[in-house]
């Protein structure tokens, strides 16, 4: 475009019938003019341009602010849960541990009568091991639970008792309840 405008502004001179020492120096001055023109269009571009790198850093900035600020939030929030749900879990553990340990405390070694069933094979004479029995406050039976295991020894059922026939109940407990067949 600068060409045109030069050679347009020519074609004027000579039209004008400039004298040729005067056209020279117009022209001159014209594409000083021009030039100066040229440059200050091309200052303003590059500020225009810069200004536009400016506001898109700006805005890039400001939504990676923006975004930063949300993922920041959704952090909080996830470790007030997970807090919240260890919390939870620690006080149901210390509850649970707690009524673990005070059913422990109230479970006590105890020599406890049998009623007639299949468990009062504990009162047959174990020789030489020994076995203690336990009340569990769990169970709501009466049936009683081995500590102490009796090995390789068999376990005689009560009806094989030692040198007697035992035909009724009443003479199983008879023999039960002597001093010398309780082991505990």
């Amino acid at each position: 475009m600068q060409k045109t405008r030069t050679k347009q502004f020519r074609q004027q001179l000579i039209m004008n019938k400039t004298s040729s020492e005067e056209e020279k120096k117009l022209i001159k001055k014209f594409e000083t003019d021009e030039y100066e023109r040229y440059r200050i269009h091309e200052e303003r571009l590059k500020e225009k341009h810069y200004q536009l790198i400016e506001n898109l850093h700006s805005k890039h900035q400001a939504t990676r602010n923006e975004l930063l600020f949300v993922q920041r939030q959704k952090l909080e929030q996830c470790i007030e849960y997970e807090t919240r749900k260890l919390q939870e879990l620690q006080s149901t553990f210390e509850s649970d541990w707690m009524e673990f340990r005070n059913t422990q405390k109230t479970r006590k070694l105890q020599s406890i009568s049998l009623p007639y069933s299949n468990g009062t094979f504990l009162r047959t004479q174990l020789k030489p091991f020994a076995t203690t029995v336990v009340r569990s406050p769990v169970l709501s039976s009466h049936a009683p639970v081995i500590l102490r295991s009796t090995g390789s020894h068999r376990i005689p059922s009560w009806h094989t008792w030692p040198n007697n026939d035992l035909n009724n109940d009443e003479q199983f407990w008879a023999i039960s309840n002597a001093s010398d067949n309780i082991l505990f």
